[in-house]
């Protein structure tokens, strides 16, 4: 008998052993998302502070591990986010430009490597600096050549909105790279695809995108137009969203329109959001016809400098920076900020929507809880740097000195990156994008010309301070100073001014999204440039007055100094190119 009792048991542990097996096997692998709701809603609660409004979901292939939503779409008035909110997707957005162009290649429509100008009207790329031919696989890495371009994206009115044909023909940024050779992220880039889309499709952008992702995988609740005009429920309910800063600002100036709107203008609730992401987890995603299509989307298409670690996988961002390969995208619209971030070994992501500008407490941090912290290694180098991602030529040329930065070895490393050289052009590789290896003989230049630049605006300063007392003094004691010299010392301490007056009027288009016209920003730097002609003449006239008039060497030191202060001006207006409206 106990023999048979024996067998009996080892037949039962034959039967029972692999489901205890898969059992244990399922919650050892469960244990990065079986507590994660947990985790996600004390990790808000320590930053609650800071949080306007924020949306999560995770999930597998196949359902939803967690979803939630917490603050307020309206702080003020105490409207909490729900699932019925929606949220900008950012640069997110430009994913699905990617799915929409591997779908039009899997229909042999578009090959990844061929010449892009066979999808292009003739002549239409009028910027370029090489011969290499520009393909589409160079512009899903970013790295087809373009400078950064910024006017002419956006407008705060709707009426303005224009076609992204008409966008792509009038603003044509420089091509500075030689394609293949530097990854420097392009909105402008990105765009084109979009518009090659349309071209071979027959059907504007934002129609193709919901006939063939939107409705097969049952996004409802999602716009991508410029306008919203393709779901006015979305239109509605955006206007009751409100936009935040990273210290819960609110930012008054919510509504905008962008107008190269396939690069960031997806808006959305969570569950749609988590629906596309969730398309991406599997192969028998309802997106493609062959899996072999789903295969060579996540294929790396380009790598960080020599290494074999991927960067990008077809329009799709390796975030080398937690604790296991994650790929994806990040985005930030003017008062939203968002993350769609997958694990394909393991079949898990994320998506996150804010309403806050640039924020990174829940879009870069809290995904940690899930993938877990970067632990490697990262470039050792120190020194000067500048984004790859940066303007050249043209009125907004003072882009690139700001884009300069001095890094230091970070230990612990915070994500990967890596120096290298390539085609003879030393720099580093990071998430999204390489950075341009420098030293200072590189931007001395710039620091002296634009440093004398401000030593005059200063000087102009000191000089309108001591005119207003002077002047006040004389009005007191019935004194007059000669007429003309007056209007020209008054005339010429100011004019320095115009130039940083014209920017700071610009500038802050670019970050709220309420950009001027085309023809709006020419005549502002057309502007400038005559300012510069109108110094010249002003410093000749001055030249000649002090030679000609003037006696008191105190007199000619001070008309001297302006002289030199004009000339400093003019001198930085044809540097750094702010004069060269023609160039937008």
């Amino acid at each position: 008998m106990k023999k048979f009792r024996v067998i009996g048991i080892l037949i039962l542990l034959l039967f029972f052993t692999p489901s205890l097996v898969l059992n244990a096997m399922a919650e050892e692998n469960d244990t990065s998302t079986s507590d994660i709701g947990s985790k996600i809603e004390q990790y808000v609660a320590e930053h609650e502070d800071t949080t306007a409004g924020m949306s999560v979901a995770v999930f597998d292939a196949n359902q939803t591990i967690y979803r939630n939503c917490f603050g307020y779409m309206d702080v003020q008035n105490k409207t909490p986010v729900t699932e019925e909110t929606v949220m900008e997707w950012g640069s997110v957005s430009k994913l699905l430009v990617w799915v929409s162009v591997m779908q039009l290649a899997e229909q042999d429509k578009i090959d990844l490597n061929a010449d892009i100008n066979t999808y292009l009207p003739e002549d239409f790329l009028q910027n370029l600096s090489y011969d290499t031919s520009i393909t589409m696989l160079n512009l899903m890495n970013h790295n087809a050549g373009f400078e950064e371009s910024v006017i002419g994206m956006t407008t705060g009115t709707e009426e303005k909105i224009i076609s992204i044909e008409e966008y792509l023909t009038e603003i044509q940024p420089k091509q500075v790279y030689e394609p293949g050779t530097v990854c420097a992220y392009s909105n402008w880039g990105t765009t084109l695809a979009a518009y090659i889309v349309e071209r071979v499709s027959g059907m504007p952008y934002y129609e193709y995108v919901r006939k063939n992702i939107f409705e097969p995988l049952g996004m409802k609740n999602t716009s991508i137009c410029a306008d919203l005009s393709d779901n006015e429920d979305v239109k509605e309910k955006r206007t009751e969203l409100k936009i935040y800063t990273t210290d819960v600002e609110e930012i008054t100036t919510n509504k905008y329109y962008l107008i190269a709107y396939p690069t960031g203008m997806c808006i959305s609730t969570i569950e749609d959001m988590q629906k596309f992401a969730q398309a991406l987890l599997s192969e028998n995603t309802v997106l493609f016809n062959k899996k072999e299509t789903y295969s060579e989307l996540f294929t790396p298409s380009l790598y960080f400098g020599d290494t074999e670690i991927p960067q990008n996988y077809h329009g799709f961002w390796a975030h080398e920076s937690y604790g296991t390969r994650v790929i994806g995208h990040s985005g930030n619209s003017a008062g939203c900020s968002s993350a769609l971030l997958l694990d394909l070994e393991n079949q898990v992501g994320m998506v996150i929507q804010t309403n806050q500008y640039e924020e990174d407490i829940y879009n870069e941090k809290m995904p940690e809880l899930l993938f877990g912290k970067y632990d490697g290694t990262a470039s050792d180098y120190s020194g000067l740097i500048m984004s790859a991602r940066t303007i050249f030529e043209g009125p907004l040329k003072i882009y690139k000195f700001f884009s300069v930065v001095s890094i230091e070895p970070v230990d612990p490393a915070e994500s990967y990156s890596v120096k290298t050289n390539e085609n003879g052009v030393d720099k580093i590789s990071y998430p999204y994008g390489d950075y341009l290896v420098l030293e200072f003989k590189d931007i001395a230049m710039d620091w002296i010309v634009l440093g004398l630049y401000v030593l005059s605006l200063v000087y102009c300063t000191l000089n309108i301070i001591i005119r207003l007392i002077k002047g006040l003094f004389d009005i007191i004691k019935g004194k007059k100073e000669k007429k003309v010299l007056n209007v020209w010392c008054t005339t010429a301490i100011l004019l320095p001014y115009f130039p940083v007056v014209v920017l700071s009027l610009i500038v802050p288009t670019f970050f709220n999204y309420q950009q001027w016209s085309i023809l709006s920003y020419r005549i502002a730097f057309l502007l400038v440039l005559l300012s510069a002609f109108a110094m010249c003449a002003l410093a000749i006239y001055g030249f000649i007055k002090q030679k000609n008039s003037i006696t008191k060497k105190s007199q000619k030191i001070y008309i001297h100094s302006i002289n030199i202060c004009m000339i400093v001006t003019i001198i930085n207006i044809f540097y750094w190119n702010w004069g060269m409206f023609w160039m937008i």
